[in-house]
């Protein structure tokens, strides 16, 4: 029994550790304050999507098949740093994208964090930069 509710209150100390962390993070980060330590931040740009600021980096030219490099969970566009700029310089237009709530992309707290909702950002974003056809790379 004592076993049990130590693992009980040990449980509820980390989900309330959890439910702090997120509702006090910061909204997100002043670009001019960071932009000098970000790989690549020259190309770096900022989009409006469905009224969510996202930031996005793009290598090579738009001319070239499209590439749309998607991070992973906890992750950014700066897991995508060295694999870039050389994806580009075998003959594609890369755009990597930091997802809603990750990296330098707004984080608004009513966004509907799913995988669904992610997708269409990442679609809507393709159509707004002039990507109609691309190939999807995950980590």
């Amino acid at each position: 029994m004592r076993k049990r509710n130590l693992a009980l209150a040990v449980g509820a100390g980390v989900a309330v550790a959890a439910a702090v962390k997120l509702l006090t993070r910061v909204a997100g980060v002043n670009w001019d304050d960071v932009a000098s330590f970000v790989p690549h931040s020259d190309k770096s740009k900022f989009i409006d999507i469905g009224g969510v600021r996202i930031h996005y980096q793009s290598f090579g030219d738009i001319a070239n098949p499209a590439m749309v490099l998607i991070h992973g969970y906890t992750a950014s566009t700066y897991v995508w740093n060295t694999t870039a700029p050389q994806l580009a310089d075998a003959g594609f237009y890369v755009v990597a994208v930091d997802l809603v709530g990750f990296g330098y992309s707004a984080k608004p707290r009513d966004f509907e964090y799913t995988i669904k909702a992610q997708a269409r950002m990442v679609l809507d974003l393709m159509k707004a930069v002039g990507i109609d056809q691309a190939t999807l790379v995950g980590s």
